[in-house]
């Protein structure tokens, strides 16, 4: 039994195949096989968490899905309150703004908010 959980950040397409994406983290659990997305709700002003199987990534919607870094499974819930806590105007800045908070606090590598900062609103494929 894995005592982690992989993060990881979907690119969902959002209408046509040139719009914008949507951005939704998930916390991959490979013992279960399932995932956590947390999906930001603009209407609501807050987010859901749905739990998925390893099936949900193969979605034809999804463009693609980028390992971010692992957490251990005790934190599941501190990650949640990072998404609950966090400010945002849209889900790509919300992934971005979590990302930060997770640098900041050295889980995630130095360099990745920026990345992804970097893409906002960039249809281009990422290499």
């Amino acid at each position: 039994m894995s005592p982690n959980l992989d993060l990881f950040i979907v690119i969902k397409r959002i209408g046509s195949t040139d719009g914008l994406k949507h951005w939704i983290p998930v916390l991959y659990d490979p013992d279960l096989k399932q995932g956590y997305w947390y999906h930001l709700i603009d209407v609501l002003q807050s987010f859901e968490m749905e739990i998925k199987d390893r099936s949900a990534f193969e979605d034809p919607e999804i463009d693609q899905v980028k390992y971010i870094t692992v957490l251990p499974k005790e934190n599941r819930s501190k990650f949640a309150n990072i998404c609950r806590q966090t400010q945002f105007d849209s889900c790509q800045t919300w992934v971005v703004a979590i990302l930060h908070d997770l640098e900041q606090s050295g889980v995630a590598p130095l360099g990745t908010h920026q990345k992804w900062s970097e893409r906002i609103d960039d249809c281009r494929p990422w290499p």
